[in-house]
């Protein structure tokens, strides 16, 4: 059998696959090593606040201290309820004279959520673990163990 020599075309498709391995390597291994896990050394342990509006007391009896928030679309973790507090929910209504006014709607509640999480500050806003933007006045689906509420956020503490 002949010994075949290598030429040009093939030094260049060697050289072609050694460049993609390595830009494969560098992409994976090295850049945004520190977002790998979606938390960086960057993110400060802070508590963020979320609203439940118009709920029954089933619902409101749902939220324990101590279990972890989850994104309902990532399923990435928002973190673990350090409060629980509930009030009448009150809704605006015209009255007989025309005037808007508050009134209790019987039987619902608004519910507030204290959670704790790692939270990032990016210039395009903060992040919980590194990945679930967290925007103030901002809806969410999130979920519990034991309940799916749709929530908004109504303050974030750095």
């Amino acid at each position: 059998m002949k010994k075949r020599k290598l030429n040009i075309l093939d030094y260049i498709v060697i050289v072609v696959i050694v460049c993609i391995i390595g830009a494969v390597v560098y992409k994976f291994g090295f850049v945004n090593k520190n977002m790998s896990n979606g938390v960086t050394a960057d993110a400060v342990e802070s508590e963020y606040t979320m609203v439940v509006e118009q709920v029954r007391m089933a619902t409101v009896e749902a939220f324990h201290v101590g279990d972890n928030v989850y994104d309902k679309k990532t399923n990435a973790l928002m973190g673990e309820i350090t409060n629980v507090e509930h009030t009448p929910y009150k809704e605006a209504v015209v009255n007989n004279k025309g005037e808007l006014v508050l009134r209790e709607k019987p039987d619902y509640y608004t519910v507030k959520v204290t959670v704790k999480a790692p939270i990032l500050e990016k210039d395009d806003g903060y992040f919980v673990s590194g990945v679930v933007e967290l925007k103030r006045n901002g809806k969410t689906d999130v979920y519990t163990k034991f309940v799916e509420p749709k929530v908004s956020i109504l303050d974030i503490n750095i």
